[in-house]
């Protein structure tokens, strides 16, 4: 699911004004995601096809490594997105896209689920390639159903509320998958978590610092 779709739903629902303000949130969060994703694929999925191949016994325990890599810079820069995304645009921009913090910050939540989508290279590595597609799909219904749901509820955040909670929509099916290839521990996707307080914190620092 590309940001193509996030910014074709908002444009159909919103102005074209919101549309731009939004263009310059997304912007900043997926060029983060971006760099992210260059590590997961061009040097997480590699590894972990090697693994798969030779040592399918050690998958788990690799790719929770790997997770664990990508977890705690994922959440500790979400977490400093979800407090200080306003301060961010603030800072690079002027009164004209204050709009976009807010959304940044929504954004910034939705970046939670980069740790766990990273899943998704092992399922590859095993030959399930369809799990690209399902995840693909049920977002994509996520979006087109909660994008006009949370338009005529709540208007724009409305619509922000909807682009976000879809990023999660794939959690269960990523999950079943984990389970039946033995690769999901929950006390592992769970234990870079505490990264997210501490951007948090590292944000509201930030912010009394700068005073935004």
């Amino acid at each position: 699911m590309s940001l193509n779709s996030d910014k074709l739903l908002l444009g159909a629902l919103a102005d074209p004004a919101t549309l731009g303000v939004y263009a310059i949130a997304s912007l900043i969060s997926s060029s983060i995601e971006g760099a992210l994703a260059v590590l997961v694929t061009e040097i997480g999925f590699p590894a972990l096809s090697e693994i798969a191949r030779e040592r399918r016994s050690e998958l788990k325990k690799r790719y929770y490594q790997f997770h664990f890599i990508i977890a705690i810079p994922t959440y500790f820069i979400a977490g400093m997105l979800m407090v200080c995304g306003q301060a961010v645009i603030n800072i690079l921009y002027d009164s004209r896209y204050a709009q976009a913090g807010w959304m940044l910050e929504m954004l910034g939540a939705a970046m939670l689920i980069i740790p766990i989508r990273t899943a998704l290279q092992s399922l590859l590595a095993l030959g399930e390639p369809r799990i690209l597609t399902i995840t693909a799909v049920i977002r994509l219904a996520a979006l087109v159903v909660g994008a006009p749901i949370g338009f005529l509820s709540f208007d724009t955040p409305g619509i922000l509320w909807a682009i976000t909670l879809s990023h999660f929509s794939c959690i269960p099916i990523i999950v079943i998958a984990s389970v039946k290839h033995d690769l999901f521990d929950l006390r592992r996707e769970l234990i870079g978590f505490p990264a997210v307080i501490a951007g948090m914190g590292a944000a509201r620092l930030f912010t009394a610092v700068i005073g935004h």
